[in-house]
């Protein structure tokens, strides 16, 4: 490795030596993790909308009583 820096009082290892292929691995793992979450987010969003039509058909049906 290298020496390593100072930081507010932090010792901080020194940065290892990066290159392409792991960066590409880097930015692949977030791309990868974006996107789970935001099919996570697109499933709840769907069920979310589900269920507020549900409590509207409800909310109508009582309304025509």
């Amino acid at each position: 490795m290298g020496t390593q820096r100072t930081l507010a009082e932090i010792e901080l290892p020194a940065p290892e030596r990066k290159t392409i292929d792991m960066e590409g691995r880097i930015v692949k793992d977030g791309v990868r993790k974006a996107l789970r979450e935001r099919q996570a987010a697109l499933t709840d969003l769907a069920h979310a909308v589900q269920e507020l039509n549900k409590v509207i058909d409800r909310a109508e049906g009582l309304l025509l009583r």
